[in-house]
């Protein structure tokens, strides 16, 4: 009980810090450095030590003055996928991980952990031959090794759900109580900031949807950040955008249901990739407008969430996605049109973006996003 309250205290400090982050976008201090303790081995040195200690702490702030401490806690992010927790990574990948993610300020990992499978039991790499209790042990030490390299790191466990397996299931009791159950285990069991819930397809209203987020709300506790990824509008109407002719006009959430979603999340995941899109200025123009449609409904309400645009940087072709036309590059030009657009008053609510790749990114696209990050 000691060790879980322990960790349950650490966990409030830390959402104090994060919530600060998310909702008003504002720079957070580290903790404060803190001298070592020097041992005086005999009364010989008593003299000396006073000398040596000023040098040292003028030695110390130089070296801050040159090289400062991180003092913020950037709300850009990044997907990690399944090998992280399910493939081979060892501890100096979980640290060169960490070390190229401060380099390009990411402040926040969305940690992918487990899908609630057909049967209702959570799911280890999606496979079907593994569970995710198996994993629990290396999931909490991947967690303490990455704080103890980046102590500020925001880190929200990635719970997906698919919404229809074989058939539709949202409007099950059970099913809503598993998700809220299992979000919440990830919060009090395990050292999670708290939670990014993925449930998909959601591409129509649905107030089984809502549902199951109140219930997760509920059970995660209103201290907790809660963080949905969502679908982009794909064919909105109204625009002057050129739009996808395979996708039925009007795919889209109303205003009214982004808001009430809004008013449940503290943070809203729009993925800007799916578009159907195969030219590279449509596209551009689709995600600009994504984050047009959001900061609008946002703007209206009284609510401190904020929005995260979630960026493609992966190379899998489909219909729906041509890695050509969808990339990070085309993405952040999307959002970068539409963040010179807010004013003071909305420019709060674009919180950053996140990269949502099956790789992590070379250094070609890790220079991409530095030359292009809003």
């Amino acid at each position: 009980m000691t060790k879980a309250r322990d960790r349950q205290k650490r966990r409030r400090q830390r959402d104090m810090v994060s919530k600060r982050a998310l909702n008003n976008s504002q720079a957070t201090p580290e903790g404060q450095f803190q001298l070592p303790e020097i041992e005086i081995p005999g009364g010989r040195w008593l003299v000396v030590i006073p000398a040596a200690g000023l040098i040292l702490i003028a030695v110390i702030f130089t070296l801050r003055f040159i090289n400062p401490p991180d003092t913020t806690v950037p709300t850009n992010g990044i997907w990690l996928n399944t090998e992280w927790v399910y493939g081979d990574t060892d501890i100096e990948d979980v640290i060169n991980l960490i070390g190229t993610l401060r380099e390009n300020q990411i402040g926040q990992v969305y940690f992918y952990v487990s899908s609630l499978s057909a049967d209702g039991t959570w799911l280890g790499d999606g496979t079907g031959s593994n569970r995710f209790a198996t994993v629990e042990a290396r999931i909490d030490g991947i967690i303490e090794q990455m704080r103890s390299v980046y102590p500020s790191i925001a880190i929200y466990a990635w719970v997906e759900v698919n919404a229809a397996t074989p058939t539709y299931r949202l409007d099950q009791p059970d099913i809503q109580s598993e998700i809220a159950n299992f979000s919440s285990q990830m919060v009090t069991q395990h050292d999670f900031d708290g939670v990014l819930l993925d449930i998909k397809p959601i591409f129509e209203e649905s107030d089984d949807y809502i549902d199951v987020l109140r219930a997760v709300r509920r059970q995660i506790g209103f201290e907790t950040n809660l963080l949905v990824a969502v679908p982009p509008d794909i064919t909105p109407t109204g625009t002057q955008l050129n739009l996808p002719d395979v996708i039925q006009p009007g795919t889209e959430w109303s205003p009214e249901y982004k808001q009430r979603v809004a008013l449940i999340a503290n943070q809203i995941v729009i993925a800007a990739y799916n578009s159907y899109q195969d030219n590279s200025i449509d596209y551009i123009q689709w995600v600009s407008y994504q984050v047009d449609s959001y900061v609008d409904v946002l703007s209206q309400i009284d609510s401190d969430t904020t929005i995260v645009i979630s960026v493609p940087n992966y190379e899998r072709t489909s219909q729906a996605h041509n890695p050509t036309v969808e990339n990070l590059e085309g993405a952040l030009d999307g959002v970068n049109i539409a963040a010179d657009m807010l004013d003071e008053t909305t420019e709060s609510l674009l919180a950053g973006v996140a990269i949502f790749t099956d790789t992590l990114p070379s250094d070609d696209d890790w220079r991409i996003y530095r030359q292009r990050m809003p």
